[in-house]
């Protein structure tokens, strides 16, 4: 397997995808982050032992795969400057420590996946800012605290809670779990009536069906 790139990568400057993964890379060449056209990065089931901060240094970054490595220590603040990012997956790796508030720079982000990992510490209220977020997985850490009122009243919050209380640390004191917001139209589909047929499931969160007579 592949176990390190040449520093001459960093003259293919017109490079806009690059697959790493399953190869034995741990680090990143120097000058890579003169590849300025890049906009994807797979490397996912790698060696590498730390967040490649070089990653960091090219703002036009739209995805990065860095799943199932060896990843300790904790995500860099200078994550925050990829604000083209849409997609990132450090899932099943050894990250610790809290998430950086400069996360909350990230605006175009879609799916974060970080569930697997040593993550302490609650979400930072700049995560209220990530308004295209429609998945973030981070069960499975070590989080705990309150969760900051700027996240509650975030329009993801009803939605993605639960993947973040799943296998963490949370009380229930501290996990404010929303209550489900129905329109008008909602309302009256599920308004039970006489002679209806209503099914319910248990489990952590419930669910139901309604036949209509």
């Amino acid at each position: 397997p592949i176990t390190s790139l040449p520093d001459e990568i960093g003259n293919m400057t017109n490079l806009i995808n690059l697959d790493l993964s399953n190869t034995n890379i741990s680090s990143l060449p120097t000058g890579f982050e003169n590849l300025t056209n890049i906009q994807a990065i797979y490397a996912d089931n790698c060696k590498f032992e730390s967040f490649p901060i070089a990653l960091c240094n090219i703002p036009g970054l739209g995805v990065i795969r860095l799943k199932n490595n060896q990843m300790s220590g904790e995500i860099p603040e200078e994550i925050g400057n990829l604000t083209n990012l849409i997609e990132l997956d450090i899932s099943n790796n050894n990250l610790s420590g809290q998430l950086p508030k400069n996360m909350g720079n990230l605006v175009s982000l879609i799916k974060l996946y970080a569930q697997n990992n040593q993550i302490t510490g609650t979400i930072p209220s700049t995560f209220c800012n990530l308004s295209n977020i429609d998945l973030i997985y981070l069960m499975n850490n070590k989080m705990s605290g309150t969760i900051p009122q700027e996240i509650v009243d975030s329009d993801w919050w009803p939605i993605l809670w639960y993947d973040i209380w799943e296998g963490n640390q949370f009380t229930e004191e501290e996990m404010i779990i929303p209550a489900p917001k129905f329109s008008a139209i909602d309302m009256e589909k599920y308004l039970l009536r006489k002679g209806d047929l209503l099914i319910c499931e248990g489990g952590d969160v419930g669910r139901c069906c309604v036949w209509n007579n």
